[in-house]
């Protein structure tokens, strides 16, 4: 069997051992290089759940978990116990000290996602706080009048 061949097998065992079924409740901590694949099958089969994940913003897959809540997530507090290495549970990861997991309350249904982001703020700026100005320089104007 080819590398490619043995490839895509592991690749559908593991698309069915994370078979969800619409209706029931899943819990999902899956080792971070899988986190890309366990959100596309979320949104592919309708899954309601919750993810446990490091609070990444520069990954490629965190805007499509956040696109994917249906409540705020809440950053757990960190402990040894936690976050182990996959190949190793006995053994604490190495980022344990650094890293910010959170938990995200999750709905592969997309009128779930659209009620929870419909009650998120429109703007950035808290009520109360002053909102900030554009910090660039408008120079169209100026070229206009040199020209």
């Amino acid at each position: 069997m080819g590398k490619n061949n043995l490839a895509d097998k592991k690749s559908r065992e593991f698309d069915d051992k994370l078979r969800m079924e619409i209706g029931k409740f899943v819990y999902l901590f899956p080792p971070f290089s899988l986190l890309s694949r366990c959100i596309f099958k979320i949104r592919e089969d309708g899954a309601r759940g919750v993810v446990i994940a490091p609070f990444w913003q520069t990954q490629t897959w965190f805007p499509r978990l956040m696109q994917l809540l249906t409540d705020n997530p809440i950053v757990l507090p960190k402990n040894k116990k936690i976050l182990n290495l996959p190949h190793d549970p006995q053994s604490v990861h190495p980022l344990h000290k650094k890293m910010k997991l959170i938990a995200c309350p999750v709905s592969g249904v997309a009128s779930e996602n659209e009620d929870f982001l419909k009650k998120q703020p429109t703007y950035s700026c808290r009520l109360g706080n002053q909102v900030q100005r554009n910090s660039t320089k408008c120079i169209y104007q100026e070229m206009v009048q040199i020209l």
